[in-house]
Protein backbone atom coordinates (compact mmCIF):
# COMPACT_ATOMS: atom_id res chain seq x y z
CA UNK A 1 0.00 0.00 0.00
CA UNK A 2 1.34 3.44 -0.91
CA UNK A 3 0.93 5.25 2.41
CA UNK A 4 2.84 8.32 1.24
CA UNK A 5 0.45 8.83 -1.67
CA UNK A 6 -2.55 8.42 0.63
CA UNK A 7 -1.21 10.96 3.12
CA UNK A 8 -0.34 13.43 0.34
CA UNK A 9 -3.80 13.10 -1.22
CA UNK A 10 -5.48 13.60 2.14
CA UNK A 11 -3.27 16.64 2.79
CA UNK A 12 -4.25 18.12 -0.59
CA UNK A 13 -7.95 17.69 0.26
CA UNK A 14 -7.49 19.36 3.64
CA UNK A 15 -5.70 22.30 2.02
CA UNK A 16 -8.58 22.77 -0.42
CA UNK A 17 -11.22 22.74 2.29
CA UNK A 18 -9.54 24.39 5.26
CA UNK A 19 -11.32 27.70 4.67
CA UNK A 20 -14.71 26.09 5.24
CA UNK A 21 -14.43 26.18 9.03
CA UNK A 22 -12.94 28.34 11.71
CA UNK A 23 -10.37 27.90 14.42
CA UNK A 24 -11.86 26.56 17.65
CA UNK A 25 -11.04 29.68 19.65
CA UNK A 26 -12.77 28.30 22.75
CA UNK A 27 -9.77 25.94 23.13
CA UNK A 28 -6.76 28.12 24.04
CA UNK A 29 -4.19 25.74 22.52
CA UNK A 30 -5.99 25.81 19.19
CA UNK A 31 -6.71 29.53 19.12
CA UNK A 32 -2.96 30.25 19.06
CA UNK A 33 -2.34 28.09 15.98
CA UNK A 34 -2.47 29.31 12.40
CA UNK A 35 -5.44 27.82 10.53
CA UNK A 36 -3.12 27.42 7.53
CA UNK A 37 -1.09 24.69 9.22
CA UNK A 38 -1.75 21.01 8.70
CA UNK A 39 0.53 18.02 8.83
CA UNK A 40 0.41 14.30 9.40
CA UNK A 41 2.84 11.51 10.09
CA UNK A 42 2.36 7.78 10.06
CA UNK A 43 4.60 5.11 11.55
CA UNK A 44 3.96 1.52 10.56
CA UNK A 45 4.57 -1.59 12.61
CA UNK A 46 7.57 -2.39 10.39
CA UNK A 47 9.16 0.92 11.47
CA UNK A 48 8.57 2.91 8.26
CA UNK A 49 7.68 6.57 8.63
CA UNK A 50 5.67 8.76 6.29
CA UNK A 51 5.10 12.52 6.54
CA UNK A 52 3.10 15.17 4.73
CA UNK A 53 2.37 18.87 5.04
CA UNK A 54 3.63 20.66 8.14
CA UNK A 55 4.38 17.42 9.99
CA UNK A 56 7.76 18.70 11.14
CA UNK A 57 6.17 21.57 13.10
CA UNK A 58 4.80 21.09 16.61
CA UNK A 59 1.15 22.00 17.08
CA UNK A 60 -1.98 20.60 18.64
CA UNK A 61 -3.64 17.59 17.08
CA UNK A 62 -6.93 17.93 18.96
CA UNK A 63 -8.98 19.11 16.02
CA UNK A 64 -7.84 16.64 13.37
CA UNK A 65 -8.04 13.32 15.17
CA UNK A 66 -11.64 12.73 14.05
CA UNK A 67 -10.84 13.62 10.42
CA UNK A 68 -7.85 11.30 10.38
CA UNK A 69 -9.94 8.48 11.79
CA UNK A 70 -12.53 8.99 9.05
CA UNK A 71 -9.84 9.05 6.36
CA UNK A 72 -8.22 5.80 7.40
CA UNK A 73 -11.56 4.02 7.69
CA UNK A 74 -11.66 4.38 3.89
CA UNK A 75 -8.45 2.41 3.32
CA UNK A 76 -8.88 -1.01 1.74
CA UNK A 77 -8.14 -3.70 4.33
CA UNK A 78 -8.55 -7.47 4.30
CA UNK A 79 -12.00 -8.39 5.59
CA UNK A 80 -10.68 -9.83 8.84
CA UNK A 81 -9.10 -6.46 9.73
CA UNK A 82 -12.16 -4.28 9.14
CA UNK A 83 -14.06 -2.99 12.14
Amino acid sequence: MNYQRILDEFNAEIIKTHLEGRVADYIPELSAISPNKFGMSLSTIDNKNYFTGDADEKFSSLFYINELHRAFKCLPLPCEQRS
